[in-house]
């Protein structure tokens, strides 16, 4: 990222007036947007954000730190304002932001292969009621099927009816709540117990 776009933050500030903005589909400027694969994306695809779409697509190519000079919210403020988020990660060893997004309340979908989908899959509790997140099962071939799931997952979230989010906000702050550091430790110290003995047995071979 190059710098928030002086256009926008005027905008937003009050201090220009209404209409378009000129590719009003980004935040910041970019130092190579010709070579930006998302941004590149977007425009390929025409999305527009026109008084007439029904997919607008706002890109935020900048950490939010509360000093990025759009937003100025750190993430997590910004997290809390969401009705869901979505990870659908290629390769995830853990996933750690499916896991802040339900720390929050917010249901979230990932994919079977990342770390947090394959516990909550392990865990028995797959699905938004049972714990606020979907896994979606994604390989090196289904890509248009991911696709798909992804897209009617959230047009569930956004029919369900305001008993049932507030169920799934509930179920998804339960998940987080077994994920904390105090359930995982011990698989922490058992990992850290092996490699200690393995060191002490290639010490006693030198």
């Amino acid at each position: 990222v190059k710098e928030p776009r002086a256009d926008l933050s005027m905008r937003l500030s009050g201090e220009s007036g209404c209409g378009s903005l000129a590719d009003p589909v980004i935040t910041h400027a970019l130092f190579n947007p010709d070579s930006d694969p998302i941004i590149g994306r977007i425009h390929q695809i025409a999305f527009s954000n026109g008084v007439n779409d029904n997919v607008n697509v706002i890109y935020v190519p900048s950490y939010l730190n509360g000093a990025d000079g759009i937003f100025n919210m750190d993430y997590y403020d910004v997290l809390i304002g969401v009705d869901a988020t979505i990870f659908p990660s290629y390769y995830e060893p853990w996933g750690y932001t499916p896991l802040e997004s339900v720390a929050f309340g917010v249901p979230t979908i990932t994919t079977t292969l990342s770390g947090f989908g394959q516990w909550i899959l392990s865990e028995k509790i797959n699905g938004f009621l049972q714990s606020g997140v979907d896994v979606v099962h994604r390989g090196d071939y289904n890509y248009d099927q991911a696709s798909t799931q992804i897209a009617e997952q959230i047009v569930r979230l956004q029919d369900a009816s305001s008993d049932n989010m507030l169920k799934i906000r509930q179920s998804a702050k339960k998940t987080a709540s077994k994920a904390e550091w105090a359930n995982f430790i011990c698989y922490y110290e058992k990992a850290f117990s092996c490699a200690l003995e393995h060191a002490a047995s290639r010490m006693e071979l030198e």
